[in-house]
């Protein structure tokens, strides 16, 4: 009897260097890597968000991909879309041109957004003026610059809206499968707090297309 082959998913977030990743998990025995990757440019050395990504930077990440059979399914860009300076709001949609300029060498139609929040240093943490007039005013005016790019570029924009499941009920697109302890810190998928019976129970019934999970340090 063969051995059991183990899965692998990566999720590119956080500075890792992800192309190693890659070719790391073709060498490795007992593994399959799965086919897809929800990619972020901090992987490569740059931003999450950069304001320019050379062109020898997007080949490399293609080639490797290629030689890897693995597609780029989407790109990330979860800039903090209302937060309360708006210097950094024009930033992350500069930064948003960018990766959408870039999508179509990369072979990807998808890029991940955040709805965000009023609170200016984490763009994950709730803040009381989310739910204001003022804030959800302001979260259209930026939707409308972000689908402008999306049409000119034709790619396909994909909101993180923390807890919507019910309310997007078929329109997911991807999940991730992140897991965090009580305090916010990452933890490997099954380590932390995040109820995944509940969570997956949730996804069921849905047309939602692939699950990522982190690739962590």
């Amino acid at each position: 009897m063969g051995k059991r082959k183990l899965k692998i998913g990566i999720l590119g977030c956080g500075p890792i260097a992800q192309l190693a990743h890659l070719e790391a998990c073709q060498k490795a025995e007992n593994v399959v890597l799965l086919e897809h990757v929800h990619f972020n440019m901090s992987c490569c050395g740059l931003a999450s968000q950069p304001l320019e990504i050379p062109i020898e930077i997007t080949t490399q990440v293609k080639t490797a991909a290629n030689e890897n059979s693995i597609s780029i399914i989407g790109l990330s860009s979860t800039f903090n879309m209302i937060h309360p300076d708006s210097k950094v709001r024009d930033e992350g949609i500069k930064s948003l041109e960018v990766l959408a300029s870039c999508c179509s060498s990369l072979g990807t139609r998808f890029i991940s957004l955040c709805s965000g929040t009023r609170d200016p240093i984490n763009k994950w943490k709730w803040h009381p003026e989310n739910a204001s007039a003022a804030s959800w005013k302001q979260l259209l005016q930026i939707l409308e610059k972000a689908v402008t790019i999306a049409e000119k570029y034709q790619v396909y924009l994909g909101i993180e809206p923390e807890e919507a499941v019910d309310l997007l009920n078929n329109n997911i697109w991807m999940a991730h499968a992140k897991d965090r302890d009580l305090m916010g810190n990452i933890r490997a998928p099954g380590k932390g707090d995040i109820d995944f019976r509940f969570y997956i129970s949730k996804l069921k019934g849905n047309r939602f297309q692939w699950l990522f999970g982190n690739a962590w340090t």
